[in-house]
């Protein structure tokens, strides 16, 4: 068995702490908040990446034109005094919705999607995060 087969088999077997360090000494900064799967998911392609060189220059352009794409499915208006709320890791956040963006923790953003990466410390689509759904 190669050793990038053995390093991606022991990733099943790890804990989330285990998880967490291990992120750390890959990547070299803090793991974000994520559950174990996503953990073990974004060190395995990290691992495979190195290995194998990663995407090509032409895949890497595409997908980023993709995410730079304007969203395809258009989101219904939130009335100003609505209220989402959403509970992350057993804690409840309630989000305003203002005339000119968005009320969280006595703090105000123009979007949804910042507060979620507030919350979470990871990109989030902030529509998604709270629970708002397309008209399509």
């Amino acid at each position: 068995m190669s050793r990038l087969k053995r390093r991606l088999a022991a990733l099943v077997d790890m804990s989330q702490t285990e998880l967490v360090s291990e992120w750390s000494r890959i990547y070299r900064t803090a793991a974000p908040a994520l559950p174990a799967d996503l953990l073990r998911l974004g060190i395995a392609y990290e691992l495979q990446k190195r290995k194998s060189g990663g995407l090509s220059r032409a895949t890497r352009a595409a997908v980023k034109q993709q995410a730079e794409a304007p969203a395809k499915v258009p989101l219904p208006s939130l009335r100003p005094g609505t209220c989402l709320v959403r509970t992350w890791h057993g804690k409840t956040h309630s989000v305003a919705v203002g005339h000119d963006g968005f009320t969280w923790d006595g703090r105000h953003y123009a979007s949804l999607t910042a507060i979620a990466f507030e919350i979470t410390g990871t990109r989030w689509s902030g529509p998604r995060f709270f629970g708002v759904k397309g008209t399509a």
